[in-house]
């Protein structure tokens, strides 16, 4: 199996480490009705130590800013049944958030006050904040902006962790995005969506009521509002929420079947939901929509390199078991020419590229089957023998190989994000004295 070489993209890493909480996060331990209202009570009073994360202490105080940015970013109501299903994900963020600062602070990793304003300009411009500052909005409305500093500070270093730990840890194969390939072509013609969404999970079944009508609050807000991505940023415990809900382009028959089905009787720009899966509701808008589709002969083009050698039929046998321990160790085009040199026989001519549809119909199919850097069978002939290597593909029609992998590159970088996370929470001091 080959592995690529080929680094993951800065913005795909920034974006999977900034989703990290929200992936790696965890259920706090079951509470009773006496201890969630103990929780809401609790949050009216700004002074106080609520919770101990090893070192670090959060004040009942950066409890009560983080929900009143929840309520100002979504229009929601302060409400005893709002207080009752934000508060819990808002201590598990901030809880999350200490464990991400600690690490990297350990891990020596700086994160520069320019930093921290730029990527909250960023925001600004993305919410439509009045006058543009996020600070002064933030003070205009009570709320201290030291909160969102924080946020943003664990977020940058977080972020920065990940593409020094784990980010060289991903290998991906072409093996890998030649599947998935192939699976778009056996797609070719079904429906994909592009999506956003809101997920709110059941962690107990006797939670199930009060999530669904929490969702259904949250759905009609957004229908007032249309602010489905400041919602999403504050309450989905999905993969997207950081980018207001975004998951991208999802393919028929690749989600839940409850979504699958919902999704396909939506119409763009409608909302759907709540749609109840086994894990929890979703709130899902639908931004887009299009046919998958797969390129044939006429789309793919192919620069071909073709070897061979002239041989005498008594050692052909020699030849042919040289010629594939060469092989076994190709990597590409790159050296053919070095690595079969002319001072011993071969012949190595690179063709300039031509559309398969083009090709001769002995060869098309042999070139249709083999992948990027990968060599044919064996052609032998009474003097001597040849083969090809394919050197490169492109395609039009939809595929596109570099976000393939990189979507690849995502998953697993999420997968390790969350790993990372759930270990330091395992390991960590945690003393809720709410």
């Amino acid at each position: 199996m080959r592995r690529s070489n080929r680094l993951l993209s800065t913005t795909l890493m920034l974006s999977v480490a900034f989703s990290a909480p929200s992936l790696a996060a965890e259920p706090i331990a079951a509470r009773t009705p006496q201890e969630q209202r103990k929780l809401t009570l609790n949050a009216n009073d700004n002074a106080g130590i609520a919770i101990v994360v090893n070192d670090s202490a959060i004040t009942n105080g950066d409890i009560v800013a983080r929900y009143r940015m929840a309520l100002l970013s979504s229009g929601l109501p302060d409400s005893p049944d709002n207080r009752s299903r934000i508060m819990p994900q808002i201590v598990r963020g901030l809880i999350e958030e200490q464990l991400q600062l600690q690490e990297t602070r350990r891990q020596q990793i700086d994160v520069t006050d320019g930093e921290i304003s730029e990527a909250l300009n960023r925001m600004a411009q993305e919410s439509r904040v009045p006058g543009g500052d996020l600070r002064a909005y933030l003070k205009s409305q009570g709320i201290a902006p030291q909160s969102i500093e924080l946020q943003t500070r664990a977020n940058i270093a977080w972020a920065k962790l990940i593409q020094r730990q784990l980010r060289p840890r991903v290998e991906i194969s072409d093996d890998e995005v030649e599947d998935v390939v192939a699976r778009l072509k056996a797609n070719a013609g079904k429906m994909e969506y592009f999506v956003n969404e809101i997920f709110l999970p059941i962690e107990d079944a006797a939670q199930d009521s009060a999530v669904n009508g929490f969702a259904n609050k949250l759905l009609q807000q957004i229908k007032q509002t249309g602010a489905f991505g400041a919602i999403a940023r504050q309450f989905s415990q999905g993969a997207g929420a950081p980018q207001g809900g975004e998951i991208g382009w999802v393919q028929q028959g690749t989600l839940a079947p409850e979504l699958d089905a919902a999704l396909q009787k939506s119409a763009i720009g409608t909302l759907v939901g709540p749609v109840k899966t086994r894990k929890g509701y979703h709130i899902l808008a639908v931004r887009d929509a299009r046919k998958i589709t797969a390129s044939g002969d006429s789309g793919t083009k192919v620069k071909l390199a073709q070897i061979a050698r002239g041989v005498p039929p008594q050692m052909m046998k020699a030849a042919l078991g040289e010629a594939k321990a060469k092989i076994k160790d190709l990597s590409g085009c790159a050296t053919l020419e070095k690595d079969f040199p002319a001072a011993q026989g071969w012949q190595v001519r690179i063709s300039p590229e031509q559309a398969l549809s083009d090709m001769p119909s002995h060869l098309a199919p042999i070139v249709r089957s083999l992948k990027v850097g990968a060599a044919s069978d064996f052609d032998i002939q009474p003097q001597g023998f040849g083969f090809i290597v394919v050197c490169e593909r492109t395609e039009s029609g939809g595929i596109d190989r570099m976000a393939i992998y990189n979507a690849i590159g995502s998953e697993r970088l999420e997968n390790l994000a969350r790993g990372m996370l759930r270990d330091l929470k395992r390991t960590a001091f945690i003393d809720m004295r709410i």
